[in-house]
Formats: structure tokens, C-alpha cells, sequence
């Protein structure tokens, strides 16, 4: 990975107190009411093409609902520094690449949350559902739904958190801009840990 953001998110999300905080702060609650994250587990994800891997973020989490029955949550992590069109088509390809390993292994499936870590110049117009991609009039859309492939994603929009309690000196305008090393590592570190 030649992005240092990149990077630094991926380095700080594979330290397993960070990712628990990162996650209770940003999922719905609903969602983390079932999850155990205490048991949250990084796992090896190889769904990128190799011409891909210098470009793309992707981290896969394994977490054990709390009900204890035998299944697991996979939240899909994608971190995007720019409105990527293609992003929907990536976490689509991706979701079929785990389910297509997983039938291969138990011949059963996992609920997968893609997650987007955003943190462009733009506001995300992208929407939060595949579904949204498509083009069609509501007459179009009642029709042909059943036949779209529909999920919808997790969004962590930079531009929409409060930063303020998380410290003056690191406004994500550093951020985006590329500031010193251990000045991002610090507001990543404050970010992920916020409100604990």
C-alpha cells in the first residue's frame, strides 16, 4: 500500500481494542445489540485481484453473534479517499468472492456488512444501497427490483463527525492533506477511540 492513510488506518483497525471502539461508535445499535465484538477476530481476506492490492483497503471481520448460535458476522471494511463510483460493484464482487469460499468450506452463509470508511473533499453522493446505481423510473424500479441483487452499506462519513472532542490540534483537514506521520497516527488513534 503506498497510501500512508491507507496505511495507518489498516495498522491501527488490526489492533483488535481499536476496531472493537471503532465499530461500537459507528455501527447502528441494533446491529451491535446481536454482535459479540468482544470476540471480534481480523481475518485473512484474499478476494482483491492482484493489480488491485496497492490500491484498495480491504479488511474482513469475524464476529460471533451473541445468541451463540453457529454463525458468525463478516463486516467487510473498505476505506475510500474519493468518490469511487465503482464502489458498490467492488463490495458486491468482494460478498460473492466470501460466499462463494464459505459454500465451498460448510455449504452454509454468513451475514456480510459492507462498511465504507470515507473521507473525501466531496460529500458523499453515492447513496447507501446498490440499488441506488441504477437508473430507473419507480414503474421501472417496482418491476425489475426483484431481479437486482440489493444491499445496502455502512457508511462512516468524516465529514459529518463532531471532532471537536477529539482535539484542536488535529482537524481532519490534516488529515485529508497528508500531514506529518505521527500526526495522522495520533488522529486516527483519538478517532477510533472516541467516546469510550
Amino acid at each position: 500500500m503506498t497510501n500512508p492513510h491507507d496505511r495507518l488506518i489498516r495498522e491501527t483497525l488490526q489492533d483488535k481494542e481499536d476496531a472493537i471502539s471503532f465499530f461500537k461508535n459507528s455501527l447502528p445499535e441494533k446491529v451491535i445489540e446481536l454482535l459479540d465484538l468482544n470476540r471480534l477476530e481480523l481475518t485473512q481476506s484474499s478476494f482483491i485481484s492482484e493489480n488491485l492490492k496497492e490500491e484498495q483497503t480491504d479488511l474482513l471481520f469475524q464476529i460471533p453473534l451473541k445468541s451463540g448460535k453457529k454463525a458468525n458476522v463478516y463486516l467487510l471494511f473498505e476505506h475510500k479517499s474519493y468518490l469511487d463510483e465503482a464502489v458498490f460493484s467492488q463490495l458486491l464482487g468482494y460478498i460473492s468472492a466470501i460466499y462463494k469460499s464459505q459454500f465451498k468450506t460448510d455449504k452454509r452463509y454468513s451475514v456480510v456488512i459492507p462498511f465504507v470508511f470515507y473521507h473525501g473533499e466531496r460529500s458523499w453522493t453515492l447513496g447507501n444501497s446498490f440499488q441506488d446505481r441504477f437508473i430507473l423510473s419507480k414503474n421501472e424500479e417496482e418491476v425489475f427490483k426483484k431481479y437486482i441483487p440489493d444491499f445496502e452499506l455502512e457508511l462512516f462519513d468524516l465529514s459529518k463527525v463532531d471532532l471537536k472532542p477529539i482535539g484542536k490540534y488535529h482537524p481532519k483537514s490534516d488529515f485529508r492533506s497528508g500531514s506529518k506521520n505521527m500526526g495522522r497516527r495520533c488522529f486516527i488513534f483519538r478517532l477510533f477511540r472516541r467516546n469510550i
